[in-house]
């Protein structure tokens, strides 16, 4: 294609605006994608929901109907309407994070409901958004999770990673029991054997258990960075939060598997 034929972007002079490091822009978006959906069985999910929160935070916001993940971000500078949200394409949000340290230090982001603009240092990045509303999340999030499971993040990966690696199933699920001070993993019997692994943790409730997708579990886990994590219970069949134990900024909330072995 000659230079002169190729597609020029436009940048446009957008309403509404957000300010933010660059570090923090990549700390939001790897903190959210994980959990927006892959296929296009439902459009409005395949991005994250970008909205303003009351006392001027960025909420950024990404779920798939089995796993919610929201982290809430001050930044610089902040002209959004706290009624306002937009949805902004996963693929895109990839190639921005790829090209993030060409932004520099900060990134202006600007927007309206139909496109959206990342500029800053040598880079300028324009995309569309994708139309449609954003569910309502907030009833998602538990607010009486009282049971309380203090874990060291890497010991927890690495038991996951064990226990999972024998299932053939495409859930690999894997069952967590609960008791004082100690967290058994228990894969699903296989013909070829099951793995059991037990772990440390800090917990002084009633024993119960729970069964997760494991590389849900570790979706969330790889991109916390605290040395330990917090897991919020109610019973087995409702949504377990997971977090940070040193940073309330983040939460992720996945929703069990009933497990019958």
């Amino acid at each position: 294609v000659e230079v002169g034929l190729y597609p020029q972007t436009v940048l446009e002079d957008l309403p509404q605006s957000v300010t933010i490091s660059v570090e923090d822009l990549k700390q939001c978006i790897d903190m959210t994608l994980f959990a927006a959906i892959t296929n296009e069985s439902r459009r409005n999910l395949m991005g994250v929901c970008l909205s303003s929160t009351s006392d001027k935070q960025t909420r950024w916001l990404s779920t798939d109907g089995h796993r919610l993940a929201q982290i809430l971000k001050s930044v610089d500078d902040l002209n959004f309407s706290e009624d306002q949200e937009v949805i902004v394409p996963r693929k895109a949000l990839t190639e921005v994070r790829r090209a993030a340290d060409l932004f520099g230090q900060t990134v202006v982001i600007s927007f309206d409901e139909r496109v959206m603009q990342f500029t800053g240092g040598r880079i300028s990045f324009k995309t569309r958004l994708i139309e449609g509303k954003f569910p309502n999340c907030d009833p998602i999030i538990p607010k009486d999770n009282t049971m309380e499971i203090i874990v060291n993040r890497e010991s927890f990966i690495n038991s996951l990673r064990i226990v999972s690696s024998i299932s053939s199933e495409k859930l690999r699920p894997v069952k967590l029991l609960i008791s004082q001070g100690v967290l058994k993993l228990e894969s699903e019997k296989a013909d070829y054997g099951e793995v059991v692994d037990e772990i440390e943790i800090g917990y002084e409730g009633d024993p119960f258990q729970i069964g997760f997708n494991s590389r849900y579990l570790l979706d969330v886990l790889i991109v916390i960075e605290s040395e330990d994590i917090k897991l919020e219970c109610k019973n087995s069949m409702s949504p377990t939060i997971i977090k940070s134990t040193v940073d309330e900024s983040f939460l992720s909330v996945i929703m069990p598997l009933r497990v019958e072995w």
